[in-house]
């Protein structure tokens, strides 16, 4: 019986504290990191995407030149989109400024928008310009093999 009861209550504790957390959070809670939380999930994105570009390159037997030459693109492409990058974290701060303002400048918002999606788009041109010059690069087989790849990838994807 005693045994029950200490179970019981034990159960009946961790559900009220389970339950008064989202009760004290509210609907309407937001963390205070949030974005930080979005900058880990980018990063890891961006540290998945860099994995899987290097393992189809190792699938493609480059040469020491043609790895070489691929890694100072990568490295030019980087330090080119730095700015960039650096800009629009600063304009995401002024669209989270302006989204939680007393008073909703729209205008303010569009054009702070706007930029960012400006920088964003010289940013997937320049990627864009870099993955054509690492193509460049590749023989006629590796760029054959690399198509074959993306094609695969792409039939995995539907897939799912």
């Amino acid at each position: 019986m005693k045994k029950s009861l200490v179970i019981s209550s034990l159960v009946a504790g961790i559900l009220v504290s389970g339950l008064s957390s989202s009760v004290f959070a509210g609907p309407n809670h937001e963390h205070k990191h949030r974005h930080a939380h979005e900058h880990e999930r980018q990063f890891d994105a961006k540290r998945l995407n860099m994995k899987r570009m290097m393992r189809a390159f190792s699938r493609l037997d480059l040469s020491e030149e043609q790895k070489t030459e691929i890694k100072s693109i990568f490295k030019q492409g980087f330090d080119d989109n730095k700015p960039k990058r650096e800009e629009i974290q600063t304009l995401r701060e002024q669209v989270r400024n302006l989204k939680h303002a007393e008073v909703l400048d729209e205008q303010a918002l569009r054009a702070t928008a706007i930029s960012v999606a400006n920088l964003r788009t010289d940013m997937m041109l320049a990627n864009l310009q870099n993955r054509k010059k690492i193509e460049a690069l590749l023989t006629e087989s590796q760029v054959q093999k690399l198509q074959e790849m993306k094609e695969k990838r792409k039939q995995r994807r539907l897939a799912e």
